[in-house]
Formats: C-alpha cells, structure tokens, sequence
C-alpha cells in the first residue's frame, strides 16, 4: 500500500500520504476562493464599463445641452444613437465593434475617457463569442467577444426623428409600444428634466441579460407588472446599473423569476419586487 509506515528519503510513506493530503485539501479550499475573487474582479469590471458611460453621458449633455438620441432601435444611421446596432443573439452585428468605434454613429464614443475601449459596452461575464462581423478583412473568421450587453433606459434620450428637439417617445412605457412624448410618463431628453425620479434614482444604462438584448434600449413598462426586456443576473444573480448623477450600483435581484434559464419572452410577473423596484427607476407619471 501506498500509505504503509515505511521510511523514505527522511519521510515514512504514511507522513508522505498526510502531506499530499492536507495539500489537496486546500487546493479544494483555494479554487472556489479564486472563483470568488474573479466574479468580485469582473463584477467591478463591469461597474467601470457602466461609470465610464455615465461619464461619458454628463461630457455629452454638457457639451451639447441634451442627452444623446436614442431611436429606440439597432438603428445605425450616422447621428441617430448613443451606441448603434443590434447586439443580440443571432443577429447582424452581434459581433461588429466597429460600429461601435464609428464616432458618426456611436455618439457617446467620442466622450468616453482616455483609454476606454469598446469592451465598456458589454459586460466582462458576457460568455458570447462568434465570428467578426465588421468590415476589416484581416479579421475575417477571427473569433471576437459580443459587442455589447449594456442597454440605455428607454425613457432617457433625444428623439432623432422629431422635426423640433425633444425627448424620447419611451415607446415601451405604456407596455404597448404606443407611448408618446408627454402623453402620461416623463421621458428625459437633457438633464433638467430629470427631476421625477432624481438623478440619483433615475438609471441611464443596465445590463441585459445576454438573451435579451436586441436594440440599444432597456425597454420597461409602466403600467403592467412585466418583464419586456430583462436584467442581466450575471454577477450571482445581481444586475449593475449606472443613474443620472454618475453613480453606479450593483442590484441583488431577489425574486427567482428574475433570472433567464432558457429563452426570454414578455412576461407578466406581478408583485416581483425586482419589477417594482426598477419601475421606480425608470420614470415618473407625469402631473395632470
């Protein structure tokens, strides 16, 4: 037997066995630790991808005096949008950063601080790859990661199709794609506007959950208790979200059917607390 009490180069066999024991034991111990400190590690990663574009946001407004447009779809026409494209599973430029990069098109790049790449748009748990989807040659079967998991709050933006500036319709507020600017709930096109929430409650950017995310936009009603598009749970069950005033948080979502195991559809939920708790951060009924 391996572990028999017989002595070998200054050890007996047996307080070999004890050694090799204890050691594998705490590598046991040690794996989940490092899987610990790496979630932590990417969770903070993404909190600085979303700060970054919250910064970015308040460069943009100041320089401009509004928000950037938001069409409320993967819409890339030169102008149009605070980042282009849509980035969801199976589509187009699911894998195209160049988009990204195209400052005509992905308005906020430009602003974004001095060394951020485009990876602050997608979160670093976001496990997509696939094939490269731009127009650059060189990279013609590269595997590259997807190019975006963060998404803009729906109700928060420049209406690129209005003749005279003004806020976002926030299509999604009502539920049913027919909400209009000034019809019931606030929308916020500059930052005077946010005042219903505050900025410090008002969110601007959020993960999605990797099956959610088609268009630029985080689409939220108002009116009925429904996931329309969903939160990512990636950090061990927890979302990451940037607000008005610049801060970033991470959300513990605490209802279990806030989290995707398969595909995602429209679902009424009611009385989910993580629903009602991002309704109140999404927008405001307007006075009447």
């Amino acid at each position: 037997m391996f572990c028999q009490e017989t002595r070998e180069h200054g050890f007996t066999r047996l307080e070999l066995c004890i050694v090799v024991t204890c050691v594998s034991v705490l590598g046991l111990l040690v794996v989940p630790l490092r899987a610990g400190n790496m979630d932590v590690s990417r969770t903070t990663l993404c909190m600085d991808n979303l700060r970054r574009l919250a910064a970015a946001m308040a460069v943009y407004a100041l320089d401009n005096g509004w928000f950037p447009p938001n069409p409320e779809d993967g819409n890339s026409t030169p102008g149009r949008t605070w980042a282009p494209g849509n980035a969801g599973p199976g589509a187009s430029q699911e894998f195209n950063p160049d988009l990204l990069r195209d400052s005509t098109r992905s308005l906020l790049y430009p602003y974004l601080e001095s060394g951020s790449t485009v990876r602050v748009y997608a979160c670093p748990e976001d496990e997509r790859t696939g094939k490269y989807q731009g127009a650059d040659p060189a990279m013609r079967n590269v595997i590259v990661p997807a190019a975006r998991s963060v998404s803009l709050n729906g109700a928060v933006g420049v209406n690129p199709s209005a003749v005279v500036r003004q806020p976002v319709d926030g299509h999604w507020l009502d539920n049913n794609h027919s909400h209009t600017f000034g019809r019931r709930w606030r929308t916020y096109g500059k930052p005077e506007h946010v005042v219903g929430p505050a900025p410090s409650q008002l969110f601007t950017f959020i993960d999605e959950d990797a099956k959610s995310i088609n268009e630029g936009i985080f689409a939220h009603g108002m009116q009925e208790q429904e996931w329309i598009d969903w939160p990512s749970t990636r950090h061990d069950t927890s979302g990451t979200l940037a607000y008005a005033d610049g801060h970033v948080e991470g959300r513990r979502w605490v209802d279990s059917r806030t989290v995707v195991f398969n595909s995602v559809n429209r679902h009424v939920i009611r009385g989910s607390p993580d629903l009602l708790w991002l309704r109140e951060r999404t927008s405001a009924e307007l006075p009447r």
